[in-house]
């Protein structure tokens, strides 16, 4: 790690090629066989993309950035999904709604550390390639209306780790690990979805009031160690998924089940007053009589990550004793060989600020704060 932070402050302190009108915080870094430059602005990453060539990396500082659509493969890679609470990191954001096209190349095409305001849609005109998206937030805020992640094509595997993904994430064939969904929807692909230490929070069907339909729809797919969370509404007698060791938080007064014909080893669970750490999201609804009617679970999908790096419908101590998976380790996302985790493999810049003015010596004046 320090190795290449150390690079990458010789290359920023070496480069030539950048140019920029006045000096930005916003700083697109593009990386080609060991070459650098330096992009500016709210615009830097588009800037740098057109510059980029088919496997290079494009390291983003914090700050919100205009989203690109994108031909080439490439590796973008930003300080990371949310400010962390402890440290108070700022993050990096991209706004738009981009759409992303796989080439027929050997060329890798990830994402790392960063969060898309609206979201992604990725199309492919090549054969069977997989795409990345690691430590990265979907925020789908309500400037955007669309799905926050769509994967059209059938031979694309798409591979989630640690990601954040608020309103829905519509894939085919792929892998999900340590994720939180909102809404879940999958379709037979070359390949089925395999979804392990997730968790779906708004398992269940319905439709708005103009007929189309919101809600998870799952069709060949493969969930282990994973908490869903809905109104029992969907179950596999309406789609088609194999669960493995995991556990059901029903929000309907009648708990339900989520595994009707299922292997035994998944469970509902029983006593839902005490089943998360954080109490206060769990709200408990009853009629005029005070009979139960159900529970509202609140979204905690946001800034809710503690002092101490936890949330994310983590499990309460005691129920974390009882509610295993197959590997021995918490059903969710904080369970896994991989528990979930925001930080990105990359130096995380706290700050960043270049004067793109070049001095006698042929250096440039670099600012930089990294976070321990």
């Amino acid at each position: 790690m320090k190795k290449l932070f150390l690079l990458f402050v010789v290359s920023m302190l070496a480069m030539t090629g950048a140019k920029a009108e006045e000096p930005s915080t916003l700083v697109a870094t593009l990386n080609h066989e060991g070459k650098m430059w330096a992009f500016y602005g709210k615009k830097a990453l588009i800037d740098a993309y057109n510059f980029a060539r088919e496997g290079d990396v494009i390291t983003l500082s914090a700050g919100t950035f205009t989203a690109v659509n994108m031909t080439k493969n490439l590796t973008i890679r930003g300080v990371g999904m949310f400010s962390d609470i402890p440290t108070s990191n700022s993050y990096t954001a991209l706004e738009g709604y981009p759409t992303i096209t796989i080439q027929n190349n050997d060329s890798p095409i990830s994402f790392e550390g960063l969060c898309f305001l609206g979201g992604v849609t990725v199309e492919n005109n090549s054969s069977a390639k997989r795409i990345t998206f690691t430590k990265v937030r979907f925020e789908g805020n309500a400037s955007y209306s669309k799905t926050s992640v769509v994967v059209n094509p059938a031979n694309v595997y798409a591979v989630f780790n640690d990601c954040i993904i608020y309103r829905a994430l519509q894939v085919k064939g792929g892998l999900l690990q340590n994720c939180l969904v909102e809404w879940l929807r999958n379709d037979k692909g070359n390949d089925p979805l395999s979804v392990n230490n997730c968790v779906i929070y708004d398992f269940k069907k319905y439709y708005n009031r103009n007929g189309y339909y919101y809600g998870s729809y799952i069709n060949d797919a493969n969930l282990t160690n994973t908490l869903l969370i809905g109104d029992g509404t969907l179950v596999p007698d309406w789609s088609t998924y194999d669960a493995y060791n995991c556990v059901g938080f029903s929000t309907a007064a009648d708990n339900g089940t989520f595994f009707a014909g299922a292997n035994e080893s998944n469970r509902m669970v029983e006593d839902r007053e005490h089943f998360f750490k954080d109490s206060s999201a769990l709200t408990k609804n009853t009629d005029q009589y005070g009979d139960l009617t159900g529970y509202t679970l609140a979204w905690l999908g946001w800034y809710d990550l503690n002092a101490n790096g936890h949330g994310l419908y983590e499990l309460s101590d005691e129920a974390a004793k009882i509610y295993k998976g197959n590997d021995g380790t918490v059903v969710g996302v904080w369970g896994g060989a991989y528990p979930f985790n925001i930080t990105p493999s990359n130096p995380r810049l706290k700050k960043c600020e270049i004067v793109p003015k070049v001095g006698t010596d042929g250096k440039l004046k670099v600012t930089i704060e990294v976070a321990q």
